[in-house]
């Protein structure tokens, strides 16, 4: 390849824009305000577990760890709910 001699095609450049745009536009973590309230918000699948802290509708932390299915004992699967 000779120096100066390289092109980009339309397809790569589009999809080179968007991930440069996608990269400066990543999620910035909030500063903690201690006299509101914080929310935990948390989801898991078949491989990992995550978990949000966010207040007002802000992320402030996020965690997020991988599940070994073989290592997972079976839990129960009704959840009993007493006033």
């Amino acid at each position: 390849m000779k120096k100066g001699s390289f092109l980009c095609p339309p397809t790569a450049q589009k999809a080179f824009e968007t991930i440069k745009q996608r990269l400066c536009e990543a999620l910035v973590l909030a500063l903690p305000n201690f006299e509101e309230l914080f929310e935990v918000e948390f989801g898991a699948s078949g491989v990992g577990i995550r978990v949000f802290l966010t207040q007002l509708r802000k992320p402030l932390a996020l965690g997020v760890t991988r599940v070994i299915i073989s290592s997972l004992r079976p839990l129960y699967s009704t959840l009993i709910i007493t006033p």
